[in-house]
């Protein structure tokens, strides 16, 4: 029935004639009107006036191209803007990442200046005072002195021993007299600066609990659930793990609408997928860059691809 094949043709002229998607709906097309043909023909009627009567019913061949290019254009809109909410959503939860690290970096700040002193707040004092010195004078003896006198008396002779040597010359020693039962783990310890000097301590239990308290807290801040920065690290993760889900959405629609959705597609996007969702049940922080990463190979990748292709035809 060349009358059909030719208004087949014309829907479909402006349409990739080698697309897979396109020959299916041609040949379904096809298939209907010959169908109707063949009904026309067994109610009396010739092959010729079936065949327009067919065609007559379905449509003229230039509106219903356009109508069909017109769903075309629409899923391709659609496409778009699916794209764009995809990247204002994953450009709002980038923001409020960054957000969340400056609201906690402001917040450790403060939290460093309003917390009690410890005894490596005063090795670090020390170890500044030692600083590209060769030896130790009277007033550097003194400052450290003043330093530990003014620790111990306010918590109760929690840094109570140090020792300074340098090539295992001694050049200052401290020690407070304190009760055995205030040191029954012998706590204390050893360090050493750039220069050479070693500084031996030793501390209370109770210094070394109050230490490890003050520091467990510290560590802790990240996972203030009222805190600003832990709202605003969450809401940026939920934030990016929906933009990648939008974009799944958007490949997914734009490799079908240009017929190229393949098992090594769908398989990539799978792995993809797969790594983004094993960060969240790893290491939650670290979803921004892993999503900024596959975005980033997403749009290399077909080009690269395209580009060793050519290279390919040029040298065939």
């Amino acid at each position: 029935m060349k009358g059909i094949d030719n208004y087949v043709e014309k829907v479909y002229k402006n349409f990739d004639s080698n697309s897979e998607e396109v020959q299916i709906l041609k040949e379904e097309m096809k298939t209907h009107l010959q169908d109707k043909v063949r009904d026309m023909i067994s109610q009396g009627y010739s092959e010729e006036q079936s065949i327009n009567m067919a065609i007559s019913n379905f449509g003229d061949e230039t509106d219903f191209s356009e109508e069909m290019e017109s769903i075309i254009t629409k899923q391709k809109k659609y496409t778009n803007i699916l794209l764009k909410i995809a990247l204002i959503v994953m450009i709002l939860g980038f923001l409020s990442k960054v957000g969340a690290w400056y609201a906690e970096d402001m917040y450790i700040k403060q939290w460093d200046k309003d917390r009690a002193t410890t005894s490596s707040d005063v090795m670090d004092q020390i170890k500044d005072i030692l600083n590209q010195k060769v030896q130790l004078s009277y007033e550097d003896k003194m400052k450290i002195e003043t330093i530990l006198n003014k620790y111990n008396d306010e918590y109760n002779n929690g840094l109570y021993y140090i020792n300074i040597s340098k090539d295992g010359n001694d050049y200052y020693e401290y020690q407070r007299d304190v009760a055995s039962e205030l040191i029954k783990n012998a706590g204390g310890g050893m360090s050493s600066t750039r220069d050479g000097w070693t500084i031996k301590n030793k501390h209370t239990d109770s210094d070394s609990f109050r230490e490890g308290v003050i520091w467990h807290t510290r560590f802790e801040i990240p996972y203030i659930s009222n805190s600003v920065h832990f709202r605003l690290n969450n809401l940026g993760f939920w934030l990016i793990t929906l933009s990648w889900i939008l974009m799944v959405i958007y490949y997914t629609q734009k490799v079908i609408l240009n017929d190229k959705l393949s098992k090594s597609l769908i398989i990539l996007l799978s792995i993809e997928t797969i790594i983004i969702f094993a960060t969240v049940t790893s290491d939650k922080d670290i979803i921004a860059p892993t999503v900024a990463v596959i975005m980033l190979f997403n749009y290399l990748y077909p080009k690269l691809k395209e580009k060793l292709a050519n290279n390919k035809m040029v040298l065939n």
